[in-house]
């Protein structure tokens, strides 16, 4: 230090070469640990898609067509229709059979509105409640019904020595009316465990109207171990990344999840380059709702040329997000959730081991959504939005912004997305739409980026474009070769951002891949090659695009 205040222009130019420095790296340490952090994400929402649980739905016959109300010698003109028994248990029983009202019924018109007015209680999830008929005169113009409601008596299981908890699992309780639409919603609560295999018998008993729920489990092995290896790093922190992880089931005794994953790079490289990440993953259902719980943290290094000297690169972040999701409706062929996500990150850039703390990060987030799903025939249709928004909870960074170009911690953010698998040409068609829109100016890490296997295949994700608004369109067609296992892909991928943050010039991204995906016994596989076919004239990629990804669960 007294050398230096000796020698005043060596100074200078030292703290010179420093300050260009730290402002050059900036933006490199912004987008890398941007690119990093999405990378991971993206990652463990791909590994937590392929154990996605079933879906429990009773399709039921579809209605007769309305036929033609019989026309009978000896009728009376219906004026009201009055409703009795366990009237409380079906609310909107009462508004639908007004429809009659207005009729002239006899022998054939009450059997027909006795059997329609079952099939619609029926169609409501309610299979042991009965509508009947009294006796009585129809002199009088009232048509007189009388509702049976079928209650649930107990829910247990065929074995005594099942691990599983119904009560976590359906949203019914003995007593209740017993309905299908519950019945089904608990059998999902059970078969989100990989290892439980569920069926399920409605056995009548000696009461009248009273039915059990017997549940008939097969436990298999309650814990699962896998290891993947894959090219989906970058070259800068290092392509090759494995991962292993490891899934408990019921852990509790609550048929809850647990599952625990490590990942890190693959690469010879290690002092120069390098990745890792663990994430931890928790639910626990109980009846309607879902809560989840996911931590996360990563770090990665990587050896920056400068222009007279190299230098270390890194950063380390931190991720945590609590969810809860609620059933709001379901029928035979659709059902509808809400969810509710509480998100919190951190994230430091470091220098040769240097913070540089003016991108030191500490952000939270809100986001509210709804989901979707509806089967038709051998199709099935999903859509859902969701609005999310930067909090100031959790000494969270404030926000510094002063003018609209400056990036908002307190932004407001829209987002959609449309998916549909249906069979085509043989084969089975899956597409996905997503999009986000926001009028704020966006931090890296909250806009949308394209360019990448898990975003518009082509490109090899060394670059994205990225933006506060955008749309990604993905297409695949899959045929299965015979019964071997094995599948081939074709798809299509197409995407566009815009916003303050986006690039100037083209916007647009679209490219194609072609692939092989299968497996067997414990061992699956996904390998494709894909070709950019627009993009902007300086946005370089690889020609083709060699994807592949290795996996084996024990």
């Amino acid at each position: 230090m007294i050398d230096l205040w000796r020698h005043p222009l060596r100074w200078q130019r030292g703290a010179g070469f420093l300050f260009c420095l730290v402002v050059a790296s900036q933006q490199l340490h912004a987008d890398t640990r941007d690119d990093e952090l999405r990378r991971i994400q993206q990652r463990e929402a791909a590994r937590q898609q392929q154990s996605l649980p079933p879906d429990v739905l009773t399709p039921q016959a579809a209605p007769p067509l309305d036929a033609p109300w019989p026309e009978e010698a000896e009728c009376f003109p219906l004026r009201s229709v009055q409703l009795q028994g366990e009237v409380e248990a079906f609310p909107q029983l009462s508004g639908w059979l007004q429809r009659y009202v207005g009729r002239c019924i006899g022998r054939q018109g009450l059997q027909r509105v006795l059997q329609e007015a079952n099939n619609h209680i029926l169609a409501e999830g309610f299979v042991t409640s009965r509508v009947l008929l009294p006796e009585q005169n129809l002199g009088s113009g009232t048509l007189q019904l009388f509702v049976q409601a079928g209650r649930l008596h107990a829910l247990r299981f065929s074995d005594e020595a099942a691990t599983a908890s119904w009560r976590t699992a359906f949203p019914i309780q003995p007593g209740e009316v017993l309905n299908l639409r519950a019945l089904e919603q608990g059998l999902e609560q059970l078969k989100r465990v990989p290892s439980f295999d569920v069926e399920m018998d409605i056995v009548a008993t000696g009461e009248p109207g009273q039915s059990d729920v017997v549940i008939r489990l097969q436990q298999g092995r309650p814990w699962r171990v896998s290891l993947s290896l894959d090219n989906s790093g970058s070259r800068g922190t290092g392509e090759r990344q494995g991962a292993l992880s490891f899934s408990l089931d019921n852990p509790l005794r609550l048929n809850d999840l647990l599952s625990i994953s490590l990942n890190h790079d693959a690469e010879p490289e290690g002092e120069q380059r390098g990745t890792r990440s663990d994430n931890l993953y928790y639910s626990l259902p109980w009846g309607n709702w879902t809560a989840s719980l996911s931590l996360g943290r990563s770090q990665y290094h990587q050896q920056v040329s400068g222009v007279t000297q190299s230098f270390m690169s890194s950063g380390r972040s931190r991720t945590r997000e609590l969810g809860l999701q609620r059933l709001l409706q379901r029928d035979q062929s659709s059902k509808t959730t809400l969810h509710i996500k509480l998100g919190q990150r951190e994230s430091r850039s470091f220098i040769e081991d240097t913070e540089v703390e003016v991108q030191r990060v500490r952000a939270s987030s809100l986001e509210v959504g709804v989901q979707h799903k509806q089967y038709l025939g051998q199709s099935v249709l999903e859509l859902g939005a969701a609005y999310r928004q930067g909090m100031p909870w959790f000494r969270a960074n404030p926000d510094t912004a002063r003018s609209i170009s400056d990036p908002r911690r307190r932004y407001h953010l829209w987002s959609m997305n449309l998916s549909l698998d249906t069979p085509l040409l043989s084969g089975q068609y899956h597409g996905t739409l997503r999009g986000q829109w926001s009028r704020d100016t966006l931090y890296g890490s909250e806009q949308m980026a394209i360019g990448g296997r898990y975003s518009v295949r082509g490109f090899d994700g060394e670059r994205s474009l990225s933006g506060e608004r955008g749309w990604l369109w993905r297409n695949e067609l899959e045929w299965a070769l015979a019964d071997s296992g094995q599948r081939f892909y074709l798809a299509m991928d197409a995407g566009r951002v815009s916003g303050r943050s986006a690039p100037s010039g083209s916007r647009f991204l679209s490219g194609m891949a072609v692939g092989l995906r299968g497996g067997g016994k414990g061992l699956s596989y996904d390998a494709s090659l894909a070709w950019a076919l627009q993009r902007p004239n300086d946005f370089d990629t690889r020609r083709p695009v060699w994807a592949w990804v290795l996996n084996y669960q024990y």
